[in-house]
């Protein structure tokens, strides 16, 4: 059915009166009068000047009656944000129209910043999302969460349906943008009308961050949760630079120290409702090669011993392997019994300091026990030289070789520190010897 004449009443007066009478008129049917009036429920007065003289009506210049650029309706939504509508009769096209603009993102200080679009014409041409603002919109956050995959409806559930339908255009282009929240396609609960209070800006445990949606920095890495001050299970453990024992993970840019264990790309995995999502081969292959004992990410090291890392398959944390003591026990100073017939049944806090700097100390010392440091060899002599050794040939072991430096023996020689040829801690060779010599080794 056309629609060739509209109906008005004419401004203070009871008569009725059509404009096609001037036999000036256009089919509506083919007008967008059905998609503002109809699917959004635009009154007349939202385009129509209702000052317009009755002349204006009676002589076919219907059009002219749009609203003026000098005049302003703050309830009008054409007028929103300081918008000054036209109408231009040649083109059939509205100009500067908030309801065909971005939508005036806010921007910070509360202020806004309206762009408007070339709006469609008003007879036949069909619009799209993208045909007042983008499809996709990269203002203020709104970049961060679709690169995450958000949808408009997890944000704007009363008003969208996924990000191409709108279910409920009273809710759109109305000047106001409403928030409500809900998990399609999210692995996780999202729901409610504030980000203060929403899963995806807390620390995954209940506690909530306020960002602010026109400053991005508000929203970054760190602002959610802690990252170097993480106190949740035995974060403190992998990320403190001052913990004894270790990776030190603050060394690094929160990034990467991220990826050291939730990687190899964290974003992959964040913000899906879990907390824990480590990657699956972190720990057993590289720092926990073998195994955690009974210690776990709650209960923190307990039952982490020193052969947890040293032995069998070596932990390696970040990229350096730890050093290999798995003859300790079987023929080195942990074994239980020895070719003296001395019980030793060391272990290695015997001689190290369980409490000193570990993995990748800013000085290799060994970490070695007071008792076993200062004069060289005296790691070995202080057990080698006194009653703790009852072998005689097992004693005074600082003279069993002497190197010479240059050519006079008696001037240019020195004790030879007793670890360029022997391992503490065990080799497939009789006495602790190394395959080869291994100068300043410790």
């Amino acid at each position: 059915m056309e629609f060739r004449c509209l109906l008005f009443r004419v401004p203070r007066s009871t008569a009725h009166r059509h404009y096609c009478r001037s036999r000036v008129s256009s089919n509506e049917a083919v007008s967008a009068h059905t998609k503002h009036s109809n699917n959004y429920s635009l009154k007349c007065l939202e385009c129509h000047y209702d000052g317009a003289s009755l002349a204006l009506h009676d002589k076919g210049n219907y059009q002219d009656v749009y609203r003026r650029p000098d005049y302003v309706d703050a309830d009008a939504v054409a007028s929103k944000f300081g918008s000054l509508p036209s109408y231009s009769t040649s083109t059939n096209k509205c100009s500067t129209v908030y309801c065909h603009s971005n939508g005036a993102p806010k921007l910070a200080f509360k202020t806004y910043s309206i762009a408007y679009k070339t709006t469609p014409n008003w007879f036949g041409e069909q619009t799209t999302c993208n045909s007042c603002h983008e499809a996709a919109p990269t203002t203020n956050a709104h970049g961060a969460h679709l690169a995450k995959n958000y949808v408009c409806q997890n944000c704007h559930a009363a008003t969208a349906s996924g990000s191409g339908t709108i279910i409920d255009k009273t809710k759109h282009v109305d000047g106001i943008k409403q928030l409500q929240f809900a998990s399609v396609g999210l692995p996780f609960a999202l729901n409610g009308n504030s980000c203060s209070t929403v899963y995806c800006h807390s620390d995954g445990s209940g506690n909530y961050s306020a960002p602010t949606w026109t400053d991005s920095s508000t929203g970054k890495c760190g602002t959610c949760h802690g990252t170097t001050d993480r106190t949740s299970g035995a974060h403190q453990a992998h990320l403190s630079q001052t913990t004894l024992y270790g990776p030190k993970l603050t060394q690094f840019d929160t990034v990467v120290a991220c990826n050291k264990c939730h990687g190899p790309d964290y974003t992959t995995k964040h913000l899906n409702g879990t907390t824990v999502d480590v990657s699956s081969s972190t720990c057993s292959a590289s720092c926990h090669a073998n195994g955690i004992g009974s210690g776990s990410w709650v209960t923190g090291r307990t039952g982490i011993t020193c052969e947890s890392c040293h032995t069998g398959t070596l932990s390696n944390v970040n990229g350096a392997t730890a050093p290999g003591k798995s003859f300790a026990a079987s023929r080195g100073h942990n074994m239980n019994s020895s070719s003296t017939g001395v019980i030793m049944n060391y272990n290695c806090t015997s001689c190290h300091d369980a409490n000193a700097k570990h993995i990748d100390p800013a000085a290799h010392d060994t970490r070695l026990l007071p008792a076993y440091t200062g004069a060289l060899n005296n790691e070995c002599n202080a057990c080698h030289n006194t009653a703790t050794v009852p072998t005689e040939n097992k004693k005074n072991m600082y003279t069993h070789v002497t190197d010479y430096i240059g050519t006079s023996a008696a001037v240019n020689s020195k004790p030879s520190a007793c670890n360029t040829c022997h391992d503490p801690h065990g080799t497939g060779n009789r006495n602790m010897i190394r395959r080869r010599s291994s100068p300043g080794t410790r």
